[in-house]
């Protein structure tokens, strides 16, 4: 049966592993990541930001398709409610009264 001062042990054996695989980790210097940081942010558009970089030509986020939202919520309410047009039709009941 493992002792508690077994289970210490293996504790900071495992923290002490952790702490070398940290200290293998490549590293920069500030200034270096700094310089990245500022050159990306001067050299990438942010749409987000009109006032600086301007409307974008074309909505990246807009849908592709045409004549519909593109929306499979929007699209799945309204094949059921073409279904349910059909349906009223077939019987011959008042189409505004079913919505």
């Amino acid at each position: 049966m493992p002792s508690v001062l077994d289970h210490k042990l293996r504790k900071i054996i495992e923290h002490n592993n952790r702490m070398k695989e940290q200290l293998e980790l490549p590293r920069i210097p500030v200034s270096q990541a700094s310089e990245a940081l500022i050159s990306y942010t001067q050299n990438t558009k942010d749409y987000l930001l009109p006032s600086i970089w301007g409307p974008p030509s074309q909505d990246p986020f807009a849908s592709q398709s045409t004549g519909t939202c593109g929306c499979s919520v929007m699209r799945a309410w309204a094949y059921r409610a073409l279904g349910r047009l059909k349906t009223l039709v077939v019987f011959g009941l008042e189409p505004a009264a079913a919505f």
